[in-house]
């Protein structure tokens, strides 16, 4: 690798949205984007540019697959889908990328300029990730992953079925009653000591993406 590749010199980096304050920019992708290109002059992007454009990728890989989640299930709700199958691969997809984010927020890098935002989402949809997108605990379990947890983990984001449907705000729903159009579609994984995390890309992406820019904003403060 060049040893110029990780200073933002180098590279051609155009502000996405001149003139937009960042707060309104929306996507987040896109402010953290516009975030790095106004921030030429902080030392870190002269030393540590590919690591920090690299989140940045994450967080539009993040943005992708929850717009692509929505796209399938507005399609499933209105009857021009009929296999769900494509809404669990966008899931798992997310997880991951998610997964990627999260080391990144926990790398030495960011302890190393001192801000330590909280990340409660990242940390509670980290379990998906250890447990079923980057390897199954039932095919690589750990000691504290029993039989039964590793059932309901190689169910969690599967076909056999760790899938639920929430109502959404304002709808009374019954189980049965038109699930797509009603609720939101979630997927649940068991913690041990009967404690369960739910993930609802639909509703808590945005908080997601929200605690994940705060991450790269204390890294560039």
């Amino acid at each position: 690798m060049p040893e110029d590749s990780n200073d933002i010199d180098n590279w051609r980096l155009n502000d996405p949205r001149p003139g937009e304050p960042l707060e309104s920019i929306q996507p987040v992708s896109v402010r953290a984007r516009a975030l790095i290109s106004r921030s030429i002059d902080k030392p870190i992007l002269h030393t540590n540019f590919l690591q920090i454009a690299g989140a940045v990728t994450m967080l539009k890989g993040l943005d992708y697959h929850h717009d692509r989640f929505i796209e399938i299930v507005g399609r499933l709700a209105a009857g021009t889908l009929h296999i769900d199958e494509t809404a669990i691969h966008e899931a798992v997809a997310y997880v991951n990328r998610a997964g990627q984010y999260y080391y990144f927020a926990k790398s030495d890098l960011v302890k190393r300029q001192g801000q330590h935002p909280p990340i409660p989402d990242l940390n509670a949809l980290i379990h998906f990730r250890h447990k079923h997108t980057a390897h199954r605990s039932i095919d690589k379990p750990e000691k504290s992953d029993t039989e039964n947890l590793q059932a309901y983990h190689a169910m969690s984001l599967g076909d056999f079925d760790g899938r639920l449907f929430h109502p959404r705000e304002g709808v009374t729903m019954k189980a049965t009653a038109f699930p797509w159009r009603l609720g939101y579609l979630v997927f649940a994984i068991n913690l041990g000591e009967g404690k369960f995390y739910h993930l609802n890309i639909e509703r808590d992406h945005d908080t997601l993406m929200q605690e994940a820019y705060t991450v790269l904003e204390a890294v560039l403060r």
